[in-house]
């Protein structure tokens, strides 16, 4: 295994670190997809204070670091394991259902359409998991969702 990685795209640097760095704050979405699974989803920055950024999703809201981005069309990178699934909802969830759900050992898969689309979560809880069909609460983790330019 590697200390430092260089990722390439079209014979050009995308983007180059530690495998954590890489994993944890992707410089787009190339880098974000290429570098283990994420949700890409489509967002709208509301707001920046200081370095922090509101961003809206359909019905969901969720601040998380600005990235120096400005207000505006923006991706957000969610890893499957900051995907948050509960079976009651809060003030700061939605509603999602579940579509597919599949035993792996020591976790559980999830698939679950929201009103903004399909996400893959996976959820540490094995001995009562989710069932297809099933309504549960969804929100982010407060770290590990990045931001990221609308582009390519």
């Amino acid at each position: 295994v590697s200390d430092r990685i260089v990722v390439m795209r079209n014979a050009a640097i995308a983007q180059e670190g530690s495998p954590r760095d890489l994993y944890e704050a992707p410089a787009n979405r190339f880098v974000a997809d290429f570098i283990g699974e994420a949700n890409l989803i489509e967002c709208n920055i509301e707001s920046i204070r200081g370095d922090i950024a509101e961003i809206s999703i359909g019905d969901y809201t969720h601040c998380l670091p600005a990235q120096g981005l400005a207000p505006g069309p923006a991706t957000v990178a969610v890893r499957p394991g900051r995907v948050q699934l509960n079976s009651a909802s809060t003030a700061d969830s939605v509603s999602a259902h579940v579509t597919k759900a599949t035993y792996v050992g020591s976790r559980m898969e999830y698939t679950v359409e929201t009103g903004f689309g399909s996400l893959f979560a996976v959820r540490e809880e094995v001995e009562d998991p989710f069932s297809v069909g099933q309504t549960v609460a969804l929100k982010f983790s407060d770290s590990g969702p990045v931001l990221l330019p609308n582009e390519q």
